[in-house]
């Protein structure tokens, strides 16, 4: 599995799979996401969201 340096999801998008990131993800408000966000050395910062993992 390959992961970029840092990803960021937008407002009020939707995203099914899974995000690894080295650095850092942000999660903006509204976001849906049916799978899984991941970083690695730093953080995760969700704003308003739902997240669900579907196994």
């Amino acid at each position: 599995m390959s992961s970029g340096r840092s990803a960021a999801l937008g407002t009020d998008s939707d995203f099914a799979g899974r995000i690894p990131a080295q650095i850092s993800i942000t999660v903006n408000s509204g976001v849906t996401v049916n799978g899984q966000v991941l970083a690695i050395d730093g953080s995760v910062t969700l704003d308003t969201n739902t997240i669900t993992r579907p196994w």
